[in-house]
């Protein structure tokens, strides 16, 4: 079973910072090639993101655009985030598409996908001077907050809505990883874990009192 899993909503994970090798390249490549997203599948979700961004990796023989529902340029630089891909084997997730995003406006609480699903995010980077990721739970908004020594997290995508806060003048870029969770490392990631970050975890209550 993977108690820890089925019983939170939101957990950071161990694992090093993942962040560019050289930040001056990655916000050169940044300004040079993100550009605003384009759905051309649609999904359960009727509305167009507002977000700019690229696809730093897609694995060979993924369809990117059937695969995320929109179309953005794919500028492969695995290279550039080492700290990732050096240490691929132990990352708790079997990436088929790297995207890293910035919205530009309000994001409304919603799904991602309609079938259960455990999705993992990064806060690349961040300019707000409070949390803007939220949960919808119980029609309140609760933040995602990070420790210090990692910024990478994961959260069931379809048990609650999640949105996110917007301050103009202000910017964040998320690591959105599509791909499968390997939920037997996950879950000796999250008890590893546990006790360290429980100031950040997200319980899922209704989870723990079925486990009772």
């Amino acid at each position: 079973m993977h108690m820890i899993i089925d019983s939170m909503i939101s957990s950071p994970i161990a694992f090093p910072k993942i962040v560019p090798n050289d930040w001056d390249r990655w916000w050169k490549l940044w300004e040079k090639e993100a550009a605003p997203a384009i759905k051309v599948l649609k999904n359960h979700n009727t509305t167009n993101a507002n977000w700019i961004g690229l696809n730093v990796y897609v694995k060979e023989g993924v369809d990117s655009v059937a695969y995320s529902n929109y179309k953005i340029k794919t500028v492969n630089c695995p290279e550039l985030f080492s700290t990732l891909f050096d240490n691929i084997d132990k990352f708790p997730f079997d990436i088929s598409i790297m995207q890293i995003v910035s919205s530009r406006g309000l994001v409304t609480p919603h799904n991602d996908n309609t079938n259960p699903k455990i999705s993992i995010r990064s806060m690349l980077a961040d300019t707000n001077f409070t949390p803007t990721f939220y949960y919808n739970i119980g029609g309140d908004k609760k933040y995602q907050t990070l420790p210090s020594d990692t910024n990478t997290w994961v959260y069931h995508d379809n048990k609650y809505k999640h949105g996110s806060d917007y301050y103009y003048g202000h910017t964040k870029h998320l690591i959105i990883y599509h791909g499968t969770a390997k939920r037997d490392l996950l879950e000796q990631n999250l008890l590893s874990c546990h006790n360290q970050y429980s100031d950040y975890i997200i319980k899922d209550n209704n989870a723990l009192s079925s486990h009772t």
